[in-house]
């Protein structure tokens, strides 16, 4: 039996002898073994490295701009239309936690993001919940940036600002009990919007960007559902690719006039 090792080398086991007379691969020199190739070593330029710090409740709850970042986050629910305000009659609710992470940005006048996440693993009958929704693979990104480069597009980003607020509206009813911050003591939140921590709230957006797309005039690729292209007398003019709330969008002069600018103004970016 020949196998092929991580250094691109073969290796040939003989069945015919005990298996504690073949040799493990682990045992190769390591002089032996290529080294892999780093990105950061093939450029000049200074790399950085920047990791995301979740803060425990003992660790935030002093910070300074805490207040502010919370009182920020729940206004954004409110901006997006994300509940009704209800009296609390008993029914069954879920919790909600804050997220708090820290980062350098200082641009609102606090380094803190906050993020107010539902207790979605509380809901109940949450088996009978479809929550599936495509994403763009690497694969489709490299294959959108070698049809742009080829066919000279222009290449449009884009991060959807909170986009579980901005998804399609909720079929069913989730009640939820409304932060501390909210000062909302004795009301409950009749959840419109997917908000983040359920299980949906992933494939409730990625259903509204399908159907602004759709009725943009974008067709989603056969086997491919976070992938959208346009065409015009039967030749591609534009595609978009869609990651969560990450757009790729590439296309001539005319698709950028005729879509991308609809995009972004489908969603808040």
């Amino acid at each position: 039996l020949s196998i092929k090792l991580d250094n691109g080398s073969v290796k040939d086991y003989d069945f015919s002898k005990d298996v504690d007379e073949w040799s493990d691969p682990r045992e190769i020199e390591p002089e032996e073994i290529l080294e892999p190739c780093c990105l950061h070593s093939m450029s000049e330029e200074p790399s950085h490295e920047c990791y995301v710090t979740v803060l425990s409740k003992a660790q935030y709850q002093n910070k300074p701009g805490v207040d502010k970042a919370m009182e920020d986050e729940i206004r954004k629910f409110e901006n997006f239309d994300a509940f009704q305000t209800v009296d609390d009659n008993g029914q069954y609710a879920i919790k909600t936690r804050w997220v708090v992470t820290e980062h350098e940005d200082t641009s609102k006048g606090y380094n803190l993001k906050t993020r107010l996440c539902m207790r979605g693993d509380k809901e109940r009958d949450i088996e009978s919940i479809r929550a599936d929704s495509p994403t763009a693979h690497k694969d489709t990104f490299k294959l959108a940036l070698s049809i742009a480069a080829n066919e000279g597009f222009d290449i449009t980003s884009a991060d959807v600002k909170s986009a579980f607020l901005q998804g399609r509206l909720l079929d069913r009813k989730v009640f939820v009990i409304p932060p501390p911050e909210a000062n909302q003591k004795g009301k409950l939140w009749l959840l419109k919007k997917a908000a983040y921590g359920l299980i949906d709230g992933s494939r409730m957006f990625y259903l509204q960007l399908k159907n602004k797309l759709e009725k943009a005039g974008m067709r989603e690729v056969s086997g491919n559902a976070a992938l959208y292209t346009m065409h015009s007398k039967g030749k591609l003019i534009g595609l978009v690719c869609s990651h969560v709330d990450d757009l790729f969008m590439a296309g001539n002069t005319n698709f950028r006039k005729m879509i991308s600018e609809q995009i972004l103004h489908m969603f808040k970016f």
